[in-house]
């Protein structure tokens, strides 16, 4: 089996290198490419190219403009990488006829929901970031039948900025922190979220959307106060409002995903997110 990763110097691209590796290690059959820059997703003559010459058997699509209020200011950006790039790599999916598995996220839904997202809950994202995303899923779904669209939230892990090395690094300089306390979703470990492509490679599920988090819920404000208990440091972490803590691009105030369909079609145990937070701190 040869995989095309790409974003390959993205944080959740590192966790999925190090799964395939450590999948390569036992199993022969499987030859691995990762690339960044020098394949561009935007523009399809790359990646007819790339393709031709590495001729892949499955494509990962890790890249990604996640600056959620950077996007606010380079849509045109935001829409190329986020739109433009997923609907490429879809056309040569179906050209090849290979599976695609692309990550999208939580913020294709405006939060006002009462109970967790469902994978065919209807879309209506807040800003330019959720825009984009959503176009790279709607292009995937008219351009390929073979595709992976796995919707996640709160990503964190090595080899990245994140929000949880940004509090302890914050926490350990400062005597107090302000996080956003009404903002709810569900922190994911990148690990986790990478050690489920296995199955998604070996077992080949029914194609579609499917929603992967971390167990449970939390706010900003709680995730941080977690953090901070753990790495035992002496720091007060005190909630303010979204409406104090303003932004460029607006956030949904609930984005909690229901994972029963992954957990059904999969067969998996998903770790609850302070389980998982603990490992990664640990």
């Amino acid at each position: 089996m040869r995989i095309w990763v790409t974003g390959a110097s993205g944080m959740l691209a590192h966790a999925i290198i190090l799964e395939i590796r450590e999948l390569s290690s036992t199993r022969e059959e499987i030859e691995l490419a990762a690339t960044d820059v020098e394949t561009d997703i935007t523009k399809l003559e790359d990646v007819r190219s790339f393709t031709g010459e590495f001729k892949p058997d499955v494509i990962i699509n890790c890249a990604a403009y996640t600056d959620v209020d950077g996007c606010e200011s380079n849509r045109e950006t935001a829409f190329a990488v986020n739109g433009e790039g997923p609907k490429n790599l879809a056309m040569i999916s179906a050209e090849l006829k290979i599976p695609l598995i692309h990550f999208s996220t939580d913020y294709v839904f405006d939060g006002t929901a009462k109970k967790a997202y469902r994978e065919d809950s209807p879309p209506a994202p807040l800003q330019v970031y959720g825009e984009s995303k959503l176009q790279g899923e709607n292009f995937i779904r008219e351009c390929t039948d073979k595709f992976y669209i796995i919707r996640t939230s709160w990503l964190y892990g090595y080899n990245g900025k994140n929000f949880v090395d940004t509090i302890v690094s914050a926490a350990a300089q400062k005597d107090e922190l302000k996080v956003v306390s009404d903002q709810i979703g569900s922190p994911t470990f990148t690990r986790d979220l990478a050690h489920i492509i296995r199955k998604f490679l070996f077992e080949k599920p029914e194609y579609g959307i499917y929603h992967y988090t971390n167990e449970g819920s939390c706010s900003w404000y709680e995730f941080a106060k977690e953090i901070v208990r753990i790495k035992e440091l002496n720091c007060r972490v005190a909630p303010v409002s979204t409406a104090e803590y303003k932004r460029p691009a607006a956030r949904p105030r609930f984005s909690v995903l229901s994972k029963e369909k992954i957990k059904n079609e999969l067969r998996i145990d998903i770790p609850h997110w302070t389980k998982a937070l603990e490992t990664y701190l640990k």
